[in-house]
C-alpha cells in the first residue's frame, strides 16, 4: 500500500478521488491490469476463518523500506 500511496499523494499518478485501495489494485500489475487486492485484517481473518482457519490478528509492521521512504518525506518536509 506504501507504493500506492506515494504514487497517489507524490507523483499525482492516479485520477482525484481514487481511494487506495483501487490505486493498489491497478499499480501492483499496471495501470491496465487490476486484478491484485489488499486486505484489512478483518476481512483477511473472515476469509480465513471462512476457509475453516483459526486466525488472530497479532499485528502490524513496516518494511524497512517503507521506514526509510517515511523518514526521507519527514526530513524534506512532505510529512510531519
Amino acid at each position: 500500500m506504501r507504493i500506492a500511496y506515494e504514487r497517489m499523494l507524490v507523483q499525482k499518478a492516479f485520477p482525484p478521488g481514487m481511494d487506495v485501495y483501487e490505486a493498489f489494485s491497478r499499480d501492483t500489475d499496471g495501470y491496465d491490469c487490476p486484478i491484485s487486492r489488499c486486505y484489512s485484517a478483518e476481512e483477511w481473518i473472515a476469509l480465513c476463518d471462512g476457509a475453516g482457519f483459526k486466525t488472530e490478528y497479532l499485528g502490524g509492521y513496516l518494511s524497512e523500506t517503507e521506514l526509510d521512504t517515511l523518514k526521507q518525506m519527514r526530513d524534506s518536509g512532505q510529512i510531519h
